[in-house]
């Protein structure tokens, strides 16, 4: 399981990812770079030093270097940067309103003028088209691109926004590399919209996304085609739309095309929900998005493909490098998804090693891919794709010795079944952490699914690139095409049979981030084991011990879920609600019954499957908190904490004594407003339309 320096590998990647997540949370602050070189440079002279004299402290050391490497790149990231500035303007300003990223002020209601250039096409939503665009500042006169000149000094001159606008608005969707004139509103992504909820905000974040830019229309500002940088990536994408909307011009169902769509050229935007959930449900999810299994599958094609060439003089090399040339053009294609860069990084230190005739240790080549990787991008650090296709490659490579071990059956045909078991377990074990905390469902019979896909999926692999390349210049037959929808057809029915079996499905799983701190011990724990028992005997007691630290954090988390007594105004669909939540029920009082998702939402958030709706009272006392929702002008008496306005809202500010209101904080749906929303929101002090709202 473990070679030559993996621990040692491992722990400087170790060290390299916790100074990036330190500096990411904020755990640290540093407005310079120059407290991190200073520590870095006495870290590399105590490195010097004790080389020779004193191993061990050699290695801690290099782990503080690379903890201090890793956090001096996370601090110089502009991403982090941006965040800080924005984050230190506003704590200046003492204000939750948006700061303009160009002028550093506060960035007001009226719209302003961008200049912006199309990265990459996301899902619409709605009835909205949504991009990820660089935007930039400008000046506008007579329809004329003039000069930005800010009033104060500013290094920030480009940024990440999402943009969107209505599709009724445009005749198209824009395309990548497209460059334009546009005037709209720039905004900050809304925070958290349920307790203990999913932050689109902190999500955009990692995509290096601070803000939100929507447009009503645009102008284009540059003829002569994609920006520079971005032409051959609108080639392919051009390539890619070309050959998808000849595909959807043929016989194939729906179903078929959107799932090889998916599988061939990494295009998920067009999935239907429903069919995107049965994959969910059977757990064969991972077969929609490109990965490790795609990667390796096609790159057995052009290995066989390109062995002739091995028969050539230099011809090792030439075809390693074709190879890898190959697998990267493939990557940037189906859209450069991280399991994808992963695969094909993995692929191409392997040809290098085979190419210098080298050990191929695959853990090694994982862990320099995974280095490389973050060191090019710390923030794929924090994206769920790239920590689920590195800890299932993780957990095969380190656990299939220990399944080989058990014992491996010497007809072939079992021993190929056996082996396809033993990696979809492995895998589903690494990813168990991330994807309960992520999903909180958990399908059982994922190695039933497995053992009937994964064979279908290299044939239809295969069938879909050869049918794919044809497509690009010209019509294939119509056998060709039968054949490639029906096999999609058989896959599809396949998954929906068994992602319909729900009696196998868990779900509403209670899993908190404390509990995938505490798996991640127990696989360190279970790691320190295997690499420990090649040096010592009875070493177990490394993995007895992380047992128990996982025991004690399960504990801790059930003793501090007993204590639980939170209160929430949150605005779920334009729908005002008060939450109650205590250690084994949520009472809520909202005018109408949540939705299912929000309710889902509660049970995976809390553990809590007794939820009780109440229709909405005119005032209610939570502890020490009187909140008020003033259906009506009844006198009510004594201070008042909170009061929820809304459109059905009947009482002023005039009802109430002036002591009354002294400390009092109104909450506003924001949605139809009528007189007497407008005259509490000119009374009031302090505004504050964020959502959920702690009491």
């Amino acid at each position: 399981m473990f070679f030559k320096h993996t621990s040692h590998l491992l722990l400087l990647i170790l060290g390299y990812s916790l100074g990036i997540i330190v500096i990411y949370w904020n755990f640290f602050s540093f407005y310079t770079g120059s407290p991190l070189l200073i520590s870095l440079s006495i870290c590399t002279f105590l490195l010097a030093y004790f080389t020779k004299t004193r191993p061990y402290v050699f290695w801690l050391f290099c782990f503080l270097a690379t903890f201090l490497m890793g956090s001096l790149r996370m601090e110089m990231h502009p991403s982090q940067r941006l965040f800080k500035t924005l984050h230190h303007e506003g704590k200046q300003k003492n204000t939750l309103e948006t700061i303009n990223p160009f002028t550093l002020e506060i960035n007001g209601n009226k719209p302003q003028y961008y200049q912006f250039v199309i990265e990459a096409p996301l899902k619409s939503q709605g009835k909205q088209y949504r991009y990820v665009a660089e935007i930039s500042p400008i000046k506008i006169k007579d329809c004329t691109v003039l000069a930005n000149n800010h009033l104060k000094s500013n290094p920030i001159q480009t940024v990440k926004a999402l943009l969107s606008h209505a599709k009724d608005t445009l005749k198209e969707a824009l395309k990548i590399g497209q460059v334009g004139l546009a005037k709209g509103y720039l905004n900050i992504p809304s925070a958290t919209q349920l307790p203990r909820g999913f932050s689109y905000k902190n999500y955009l974040r990692t995509q290096d996304i601070h803000f939100t830019l929507y447009i009503s229309h645009w102008k284009k500002i540059d003829n002569s085609g994609p920006k520079s940088g971005y032409k051959y990536l609108a080639a392919m994408e051009n390539i890619k739309r070309d050959i998808l909307e000849k595909i959807k011009t043929t016989a194939m169902d729906s179903a078929a095309i959107q799932v090889y769509s998916a599988l061939v050229f990494g295009e998920k935007k067009t999935l239907d929900p429903g069919l995107r959930t049965a994959y969910q449900n059977a757990g064969a999810a991972h077969i929609l998005a490109i990965s490790g299994l795609h990667i390796g599958m096609i790159a057995a094609m052009l290995l066989f493909i390109l062995a002739p060439l091995q028969r050539l003089p230099r011809g090792k090399v030439l075809s390693s490098v074709l190879l890898i040339f190959c697998l990267w053009i493939y990557a940037v294609f189906s859209g450069s998804s991280p399991s994808v860069v992963r695969a094909v990084a993995m692929f191409g230190f392997l040809s290098v090693g085979w190419i210098f005739n080298r050990p191929m240790f695959s853990l090694h080549y994982l862990a320099i891919s995974f280095f490389f990787m973050v060191l090019w991008n710390p923030l794929v650090l924090f994206s769920l794709g790239f920590v689920m296709s590195y800890a299932a490659v993780a957990s095969i490579l380190l656990g299939m010795p220990l399944v080989e071990s058990l014992g491996v059956p010497k007809n072939k045909y079992v021993k190929k079944i056996w082996q396809l078991l033993g990696i979809s377990l492995l895998a589903q074990l690494g990813v168990l952490g991330p994807s309960l905390f992520s999903f909180h469902q958990f399908p059982l019979l994922f190695l039933v699914t497995n053992l009937l896909i994964i064979p279908w999926i290299g044939i239809l692999l295969g069938l879909g690139i050869f049918t794919g390349i044809w497509w690009a210049f010209a019509k294939p037959p119509d056998l060709l095409v039968w054949l490639l929808n029906k096999g999609f057809s058989i896959l599809n029915n396949t998954v929906e049979w068994i992602g319909a079996q729900e009696q196998w499905i868990l779900k509403s799983i209670y899993f908190p981030s404390s509990y995938l701190w505490a798996m991640l011990l127990l696989m360190a724990g279970f790691l320190i084991w295997q690499h420990q028992k090649y040096h010592k005997p009875k070493s177990i007691q490394y993995f007895f011990c992380a047992v128990m630290i996982f025991q004690s954090i399960v504990m801790g988390q059930k003793i501090y879920d007993h204590k639980t007594n939170e209160h929430y105004i949150i605005k779920s669909y334009g729908q005002l609600s008060l939450l109650s939540i205590t250690p084994r029920t949520i009472h809520y009082f909202s005018e109408k019954p949540l939705d299912k998702n929000t309710l889902n939402s509660f049970k995976n958030n809390y553990g809590i499957h007794e939820i009780i709706h109440k229709e909405w009272a005119n005032n209610y006392q939570l502890e020490e908190f009187k909140i008020i929702f003033p259906k009506t002008t009844n006198h009510i008496k004594g201070p008042i904490s909170h009061i929820i306005i809304d459109s059905s809202a009947r009482a002023y500010p005039s009802h109430f004594k002036p002591e009354q209101l002294k400390n009092t904080q109104l909450i506003t749906s924001g949605f139809y407003p009528t007189k007497e929303m407008n005259a509490w929101e000119k009374w009031a002090p302090y505004l504050e339309d964020r959502h959920p709202r702690f009491l």
